[in-house]
């Protein structure tokens, strides 16, 4: 298990391998962590803290090497070092020091890879699941729950970036606050024996509401109906409601996500909602250095661009001109808007026009409007009809380039979505 220090300082260690026999002799067990965050000394990546009481050597040695998956040579390393500083302590009883093993941390492990076993023997890689920009989350066995669940960890080429491993904790800390059933919880933060950060999650099985939408866009007769496997409009604006409200919740603890888009809502196999990737999530009032990020592995909407962060197509005015200050809870409910554009359309609020980035047509002025695009791109191809007229208002509401008309917060247009959903204001448009 990792420890995290008190006061939200960080990860102080996290042990890293077996205990011995009942003897009380020997080498009992490697402490294979970094403090994170923390203003005294901790241990650096790829340190190892030991310590010597005066069992045989080749035995803790051999267990060491068979549950972190030692090479050959990281052995005879940890061997000829524990010599030197027998040579030098002489009575090793007792006695507890600090070296450096580089070799342990980069012992030609393919910790990514399927069956390989990672944070010691509990966890044992299954799949990778995705990555983004400076994580990647895999599908993990833990053995010691005998369950499978979600490990996010620093993508090792990002591990050195300026500020990655801040946010990194800082994402796992946010959202293990943020208790709400639509909010991924995190279980676990730690580090793994090769030196990189992660934590654990529940894993949602499911799709992507924009997998939902083309679903629903691609697939269905030209009408508002329903898709073969289930989905209509009304349900897709019940899991858009889910949404809102779980954003809701974070806002009124003052956070606000900033990278609301369709790839970032997850309908489980059971009809969950998840919000997932609060990874440039900000608490409203806390003044923050500029931050910049890398244009994301797999998603080429994402921005770079000084300290403007999110992914343009959903991203409110404000957030595009880079207006930190003025970012609050209608800035996600912008990007609400802008997901609600895309349920209503079947394409994002703004989409590549040559010679006419994103960012710069969000910067220019509103996207085109919903009624504009009746019929353009409808159900199957062909003409649909318009969307519900409620549903426009509350989309135009939401997008408005003045926030003071945009609903509050999430909770506020999940209220607002509810006069929809009731039976009586359907059937009315």
């Amino acid at each position: 298990a990792a420890g995290v220090g008190c006061g939200g300082r960080g990860l102080r260690r996290a042990w890293a391998a077996a205990g011995v026999g009942c003897s009380g002799r020997g080498l009992r067990r490697a402490w294979a962590a970094a403090g994170v965050g923390c203003s005294g000394r901790g241990l650096q990546p790829g340190e190892i803290r030991i310590c010597m009481l005066d069992e045989d050597l080749e035995v803790q040695l051999r267990r060491l090497a068979q549950t972190h998956g030692w090479s050959e040579e990281a052995v005879r390393d940890v061997r000829a070092w524990v010599a030197d500083l027998l040579a030098v302590t002489g009575d090793p009883s007792d006695r507890e020091t600090v070296f450096h093993a580089t070799h342990l941390a980069h012992s030609g492990t393919d910790t990514s890879a399927p069956g390989v076993a990672i944070g010691g023997e509990r966890f044992e890689i299954q799949t990778s699941l995705g990555q983004g920009a400076m994580g990647e989350v895999f599908r993990v066995w833990d053995r010691s729950l005998r369950r499978s669940m979600a490990m996010k960890t620093v993508r090792p080429e990002r591990a050195e970036g300026s500020g990655v491993l801040d946010r990194f904790v800082a994402e796992a800390q946010l959202t293990s606050q943020l208790r709400h059933p639509a909010i991924v919880p995190v279980h676990e933060l730690g580090r793994l024996p090769d030196g990189r950060l992660y934590y654990t999650m529940r894993e949602i099985r499911g799709r992507t509401l924009g997998s939902v939408l083309r679903a629903l866009h691609e697939a269905s007769d030209g009408s508002w109906g329903t898709t073969a496997d289930g989905w209509s409009l009304h349900r897709v604006i019940s899991v858009f409601r889910s949404a809102c409200e779980a954003v809701g919740h974070a806002h009124a603890r003052g956070v606000v996500h900033r990278d609301l888009k369709p790839s970032n809502v997850m309908v489980g196999e059971f009809g969950e909602v998840q919000i997932i990737d609060w990874g440039i999530a900000k608490v409203i009032g806390v003044p923050e250095d500029p931050v910049q990020i890398d244009r994301q592995a797999k998603d080429a909407d994402a921005t770079r661009l000084g300290d403007v962060i999110g992914t343009p197509a959903y991203m409110a005015p404000e957030q595009a001109y880079g207006l930190n200050d003025r970012v609050d809870a209608r800035t996600d409910v912008y990007a609400l808007g802008a997901v609600l554009y895309e349920v209503l359309s079947g394409r994002p609020p703004y989409i590549p026009i040559a010679g006419r980035p994103v960012l710069a047509q969000v910067l220019e002025g509103p996207p085109p409007p919903l009624r504009g695009l009746q019929g353009l791109r409808g159900l199957g191809g062909s003409r649909a009809p318009g969307p519900p007229e409620a549903l426009v208002e509350l989309c135009e509401a939401s997008m408005s380039r003045d926030r003071a008309e945009r609903p509050a917060d999430g909770q506020q247009l999940a209220q607002c979505l509810d006069d929809w959903l009731a039976p009586d204001a359907r059937s009315s448009g």
